[in-house]
This record gives C-alpha cells, structure tokens and sequence, in this order.
C-alpha cells in the first residue's frame, strides 16, 4: 500500500493483506495528528517473519537524516517526529 503524506512517500508492504491494510490504517491516523518533518521524505514498512523493519530517510538542506526499526513502526515514526535541529545547527550544550 502505498500513500503520501505531505511531501512524504509512505509505502507498507508485506504477504500478509490485513497486516498491511492495519498497519497502513495506525500510521495513517497517528500521521494526521502528529506530523511529519515539513521537507521530503521516504516511509517504508516491510513486513517480515521476525516483525516490522521501518525505515524513514529525509534531507533538510545538505543535511541526510535516517531513523529505523526493526520491530515496531511507530517508535521509529514518533523518533522522527521528535527530531529537531538547533537553529544555529549547533549544540547549546556544556562548552569545553
């Protein structure tokens, strides 16, 4: 199955028909309240005999950003969501 969401391409596949319509469905409806990073980007979800493998690839400017997982699709999603990047692109952590 596959979908966009904002400039994202989403795609879950697998063997099983009402694993990929279920899961499509939860990412679907968790994405409409909780939204992507607004730039382009890649969604895959295959479905395999030891569990989901999720992997997420976007760029903001020059920067390639990757989340993964290989058991649960919603922990890499919600991982993405919470990536921010400093405004200055730098740390405001402990100076050395």
């Amino acid at each position: 199955m596959e979908w966009n969401e904002g400039n994202w391409k989403c795609q879950v596949s697998g063997s099983n028909k009402s694993y990929v319509i279920n899961e499509s469905q939860k990412i679907v409806s968790y994405l409409h309240i909780h939204l992507l990073p607004k730039t382009m980007g890649t969604l895959g979800v295959m479905q395999t005999n030891g569990g989901n493998h999720t992997e997420l690839h976007w760029a903001i400017g020059n920067v390639l950003f990757a989340a993964s997982n290989y058991h649960q699709a919603m922990n890499a999603i919600k991982m993405v969501i919470s990536m921010r990047m400093y405004p200055s692109g730098k740390s405001t952590g402990v100076q050395y």
